[in-house]
């Protein structure tokens, strides 16, 4: 008797686990466009992702610190929208994504948050703890075999500049078992039914960046840096180069803020039936932390700025040249003040160390003069800056104070080249630091922006892109990857690209060139750049004698914005070609560029009002032309090969 009556309490037992380990929730849009079934087995959480009643994506292995998860009770269902205006945008400024709302309890003082949007699901952990310790947060992903995936591949994420190559990868042959790649991950399904899938996150607030391993035949992994104990430098003067000695056992300790849950980032997977839902979408933006209503950031003015370094070194200008001195300097800002040009930037050179916790100033350069200068004539300064120049606190005090007392309008600082967790918190230092003195930051050397430029405007713009300086050493900038990032890298918002080249070859007779480089594509492909491309601040990075031979040319380019109020993609294709539209105030600015051969298309102009338009625009023949539409019309975009096609509409008064 006593042994039948432990069987069936062993029975009983086997069909409650079986039950826990297939527990299923189904999620769902509120248009029910969009449906998953959130699941619990073995131990760990499992979305997979529907679309028209088919599994698109599967994401399994849901959990931190490899911990059994046996509870996932259902606490509340909402629906509501993350709605506000953007003050500062590159993308759209009024922004209102609807989605439903589920929130799980997981035992432990720890909830699950789930967000279905329309095309994106995103999730992320919560702990109603005091503090935490992270040794991980994990998910697996497996897309399947029939797909293009477009990733940055790294030998090592962790501790780079994020500038590898958003190439289209076979995922099969080129990545091998253990390979790393970075955010964001976008997969092309080529079944007989063709979605766009995206892994990405936002609002990384106290951990580290996320990226992934391949594990599998078919699946990545995610995985964190851990936290960094020791790093070690050369003996070099002001050394970029640093090697990581010894990392701790966790990824972070993070502690309860202001009486808020401890929250991790929001784990985002996008499924787009479309390239060009790829194309001016907000989310990043939208899930992150806003800025305090009390705070002002109207002293941030985007624009465009002059660069030293890609070419203006050792070129001529007025008779003189270009290289690290006062003269220098002062030439290249009464340049952009010629043309109304907002900024000059100034690379590496400028500053031959740190005495005293202040720069001091190279032979030949006085930046008191410098800043004097540039300020009669009204054009903002940016100066380079190393990042471990500010990692001591006290020092990063010392030396604000001290650019702040010069007139700077900012700082670009260079050679991060980490995402571990206490680098992470440093961007955000950097930023409060320079709001207080007014100051904008641009963040090079770096890793991709995850929404931090929503709590501080002044960070202006993250390069974490390969970009045009690699035209110096490199053949990889190619008119065909010109049109994969902005599918790929640009959706996690600005993009430090450095356009502005003039002297334009075709990818066969294109050579690399140090001192005067050459950029691959037509001109038009990259004046189009500026439209097509996102970021606060937008350099000119020609010498300046190239923009003088072609001042038509230069100043079609002055006449684009960099912040834009509305944007929608009008055709494209990754990899292919994209042609985009832009709204600031009442013009439209359109822009098109072409990754391959010669190719014609058509597009409308539905989106624009009933009001008749004068349209300015550049072709590849190089000619500006102007005529009348309206709303109603088609205008013929005819790419040449490699080429790019731009247009300014404003209305007729």
């Amino acid at each position: 008797m006593i042994k039948k009556v432990v069987f069936l309490w062993f029975g009983i037992f086997i069909f409650l686990c079986s039950v826990i380990a297939q527990k299923a929730i189904p999620l769902t849009s509120l248009s029910g466009s969009l449906n998953a079934v959130l699941s619990l087995e073995n131990g760990s959480l499992k979305i997979e992702i529907l679309k028209e009643g088919r599994s698109v994506m599967e994401i399994g292995s849901i959990g931190t610190n490899h911990k059994t998860i046996s509870i996932l009770d259902q606490i509340s269902t909402n629906s509501s929208s993350l709605n506000f205006y953007n003050n500062f945008s590159t993308k759209n400024r009024d922004i209102n994504l609807k989605y439903k709302r589920y929130l799980f309890n997981l035992g432990a003082k720890e909830n699950l948050e789930v967000l279905v949007f329309e095309k994106i699901i995103t999730y992320r952990f919560i702990f109603n703890s005091d503090e935490v310790e992270i040794q991980n947060e994990s998910f697996q992903v497996n897309f399947g075999k029939n797909g293009n995936y477009y990733s940055t591949m790294d030998p090592d994420v962790v501790h780079s500049s994020s500038e590898y190559s958003y190439a289209k990868i076979d995922f099969f042959k080129d990545v091998p078992l253990g390979a790393q790649l970075g955010m964001p991950i976008v997969y092309e399904s080529t079944l007989d039914k063709k979605y766009i899938l995206l892994i990405a996150e936002a609002n990384v607030d106290n951990f580290p960046l996320t990226y992934f391993k391949k594990d599998g035949k078919y699946t990545i992994t995610a995985e964190q840096p851990m936290r960094v104990s020791e790093t070690s430098r050369s003996n070099a003067p002001r050394s970029r180069v640093e090697r990581v000695v010894s990392r701790a056992s966790y990824a972070a300790k993070m502690e309860r803020s202001k009486n808020q849950n401890i929250c991790l980032p929001w784990r985002i997977f996008g499924v787009f039936d479309s390239d060009l839902d790829l194309i001016g979408n907000d989310i990043i933006l939208a899930l992150s932390e806003g800025r305090s209503s009390q705070q002002d950031y109207s002293w941030v003015k985007p624009g465009k700025a002059i660069w030293d370094w890609w070419s203006a070194r050792g070129s001529i200008l007025n008779g003189y040249k270009i290289g690290i001195d006062t003269k220098s300097y002062q030439l290249l800002s009464e340049f952009a003040s010629k043309f109304s040009v907002k900024y000059l930037i100034i690379d590496g050179g400028w500053s031959k160390g740190i005495s005293q916790k202040k720069y001091e100033y190279a032979n030949g350069v006085d930046m008191v003069e410098v800043m004097k200068k540039a300020k009669n004539v009204g054009v903002g300064v940016f100066l380079w800056v190393l990042w471990k120049d500010m990692e001591n606190a006290q020092q990063m005090t010392s030396l604000l104070n001290q650019l702040k007392s010069l007139g700077v309008a900012g700082i670009k600082l260079d050679f991060i080249d980490r995402s571990d967790v206490d680098v992470v918190k440093f961007y955000e230092t950097v930023a409060k630091e320079c709001a207080k003195r007014k100051l904008m930051v641009i963040f090079h050397g770096s890793y991709p922006p995850t929404g931090l430029e929503r709590k501080y405007p002044n960070i202006i713009t993250y390069e974490a892109v390969r970009g045009l300086e690699y035209n110096k050493w490199s053949k990889d900038i190619s008119p065909n990857y010109n049109v994969t990032i902005p599918f790929t890298r640009m959706f996690l918002g600005n993009m430090d690209y450095t356009p502005g080249s003039f002297k334009n070859v075709v990818p066969s007779v294109f050579k690399q060139d140090r001192l005067a480089p050459y950029s691959q594509g037509t001109l038009t492909h990259n004046i189009a750049q500026y439209v097509v491309y996102e970021s606060f601040i937008q350099t000119l990075s020609d010498r300046p004698s190239n923009y003088l031979q072609n001042l038509p040319g230069f100043q079609f380019i002055l006449e684009i914005p960099t912040t834009w109020d509305k944007t929608i993609p009008l055709d494209g294709k990754i990899g292919d070609y994209l042609i985009l539209a832009r709204r600031n105030g009442e013009n439209w600015y359109i822009g098109g560029m072409n990754g391959g051969k010669g190719r014609s298309i058509d597009i409308k102009l539905d989106f624009i009002t009933n009001k008749s338009y004068n349209m300015k625009y550049i072709d590849d023949s190089g000619k500006i032309m102007v005529r009348k539409i309206r709303k109603d019309d088609i205008v013929n975009i005819d790419f040449g090969d490699f080429g790019g096609w731009c247009g300014i509409l404003t209305p007729v008064k």
